[in-house]
């Protein structure tokens, strides 16, 4: 039998394209895992009422803020993690650190933990107080299984946590020079390797530590399964077998997974469907900052990123970013212009760079990178419509710097103005430009404006170009000057 690692759908025979999705080799041979004989009847389960039910789940903190964030404020014991990612770009790094972070912290410090959120708040207030001078918490905390009254396990905290890292691509000396390289000297981390589910399981059901990270699940296979490793029948079936261990046991598992050469997460698609919570890691090889989203979350937000800087000693938070991503000396220089973007709850300053030059070639040429190139075509033919900036003549090329990816419209008056801003050769100075411009010309509301804007004025920006009526309110004592723009066709003037 066959089945499509996109939609699930299965063929008695090989197709190269999908008769359910259309999608084109996508159809993996599976062997069904043979059962010796079928249950006749199962077994009555209690009942309860939901009302009674109402153990709170007491979530593990980690080292870091910024995956507290992600996660939900703290890692949920019993939960299934997914973590994925283009390769090198850090995933098994990543994924060492998090034992690190979790593995040595005793469980007389959580009330410690507690007291602290009690007076700092959320995570998003935290970062606030981070600049204050307030310092971020470290409370780790360990969690043991615990019987309620109602049958249900919990967590509580006692002992000192410990972790397993397991391997199924590199060897225990791999693993120890790559802790060695990261500073990681923790005497309460474990790990060992294999590659078969059942010597895992077999390991793991002697082992007591709450965290186990699995690397990775698409090199791990089962002997119940006929196809090799890393095909849509192993994948699923390790998977759901990791999933009844989790819940099963009271501990936090993640697996490390692959991406294809789409950029999608390798293997079938109800293999996100099967985990609690699916993580990404993004960046560029190039750069040094990593972004961490939640693409699903049972336990918390899916709005809410990460941001890490890659360093020789791994990845650290970047809990307040500012200007991480501008570079204060193109403010002198033509065709930079700065906006801001919101990743998940946080506004970030990003800079969009714009060239264009004079083309005697019948058929200008267009380029975006970091921006959809449809968006910038799209962008390019609204002001040549409605501006006196014509651009039939003019190839342009656009460009987000270090790196990004934005497809958002918030920054479609920052990527106008730094085309504008080329062709005119004019600088444009520390302003910044917020608005999404339409196609009729008329530049629009945004989400999250108050947000953006609240932040510009924080990082010392005295400048702001938005839309019309867009009801900002400032503090008193704010001295920035706030420049309400209805058409794109005022733009020009301005700049």
């Amino acid at each position: 039998m066959f089945r499509c690692r996109e939609c699930g759908a299965t063929s008695q025979k090989w197709q190269g394209k999908c008769p359910s999705c259309g999608e084109w080799s996508t159809l993996d041979e599976e062997t069904p895992l043979s059962k010796s004989k079928k249950q006749a009847s199962g077994k009555e389960q209690k009942v309860f009422q939901i009302l009674e039910a109402q153990e709170s789940i007491t979530k593990v903190q980690l080292r870091s803020n910024e995956l507290n964030t992600v996660l939900g404020d703290g890692l949920t014991p019993g939960s299934l993690i997914l973590l994925s990612g283009e390769p090198g770009i850090g995933k098994s790094t990543l994924a060492l650190q998090i034992t690190d972070w979790f593995a040595g912290n005793s469980g007389e410090r959580i009330e410690e933990r507690e007291q602290e959120k009690k007076e700092f708040g959320t995570s998003q207030k935290r970062r606030d107080l981070y600049e204050k001078g307030v310092p971020e918490g470290t409370v780790g905390s360990s969690t043991v299984n615990e019987e309620t009254e109602f049958g249900v396990q919990r967590s509580s905290f006692s002992g000192v946590s410990t972790a397993v890292y397991v391997s199924a691509e590199e060897n225990i000396n791999q693993i120890s020079d790559r802790a060695h390289r990261l500073g990681i000297a923790n005497e309460h981390i474990h790990i060992f390797t294999a590659n078969t589910l059942e010597d895992i399981l077999e390991t793991l059901e002697k082992d007591t530590s709450g965290l186990i990270v699995i690397d990775s699940v698409s090199m791990i296979s089962s002997l119940d399964i006929g196809s090799q490793s890393g095909s849509i029948g192993q994948i699923r079936y390790v998977t759901e077998v990791f999933m009844e261990f989790s819940k099963r046991t009271d501990r936090s598992i993640i697996l490390i997974g692959h991406v294809t050469k789409e950029g999608t997460i390798f293997g079938p698609k109800i293999l996100e469907h099967l985990v609690d919570t699916v993580l990404f890691l993004e960046g560029s090889k190039y750069e040094d900052y990593r972004i961490l989203r939640a693409l699903k979350n049972r336990f918390g937000p899916t709005d809410e990123i990460g941001l890490f800087r890659m360093t020789e000693n791994g990845l650290i938070d970047i809990p307040n970013p500012g200007l991480e991503f501008v570079d204060k000396e193109n403010e002198h220089l033509s065709g930079s212009a700065l906006g801001i973007t919101l990743e998940g709850n946080r506004p970030i300053v990003i800079e969009i760079e714009a060239l264009s030059t004079y083309t005697k070639f019948g058929y200008p040429k267009r380029s975006a990178r970091g921006i959809p190139s449809g968006k910038v075509d799209l962008l390019i033919a609204v002001l040549s419509k409605w501006s006196d900036t014509k651009l039939e003549n003019y190839d342009i090329y656009v460009n987000v710097a270090r790196g990004l990816s934005i497809s958002e419209p918030g920054i479609d008056l920052a990527t106008v103005a730094a085309i504008i801003s080329s062709k005119k050769n004019t600088p444009l100075g520390k302003r910044i430009f917020l608005g999404e411009i339409s196609l009729t010309g008329i530049i629009k509301n945004i989400f999250g404006l108050q947000k953006r804007v609240d932040e510009a004025i924080k990082l010392g920006f005295s400048e702001i170009i938005l839309p019309k009526n867009a009801g900002i309110k400032l503090k008193k004592g704010a001295t920035v000057k706030l420049i309400e723009v209805g058409h794109i066709g005022e733009l020009g003037k301005l700049l």
